[in-house]
């Protein structure tokens, strides 16, 4: 007989987290990440969230937010919990590093 090979059962893991866009008040900024399954488990749909100064903000759960005026001088993270379909299903969740604090719109 030969070698048995069992799957490792890790979970799926955030690669890259980032923010992007213009962080001003009215401005609307992207959280950009990726996720892999090292067992090659097909990914589901990651959770995501906004945090302000590492608080969540509620109802902030897709990959684009609005600044708003009570974003002002905060800073924004962005977080990630990855999913995956089959195997261990949740991994760790994982934040950008904050942003600047927000400043108030500047017109161009």
């Amino acid at each position: 007989m030969g070698p048995i090979h069992e799957k490792l059962n890790i979970p799926p893991q955030v690669d890259s987290i980032e923010i992007k866009g213009i962080l001003e008040v009215g401005q609307t900024v992207t959280g950009i990440y990726i996720c892999n399954d090292p067992d090659g488990d097909p990914l589901g749909q990651a959770t995501l969230r906004w945090l302000r100064n590492g608080i969540p903000i509620p109802s902030a759960t897709s990959g684009n937010y609005k600044l708003r005026l009570e974003d002002l001088d905060t800073r924004i993270t962005f977080e990630v919990t990855p999913i995956s379909q089959t195997g261990v299903k949740r991994g760790k969740a994982k934040a950008s590093l904050p942003t600047q604090p927000i400043k108030r719109y500047r017109p161009r």
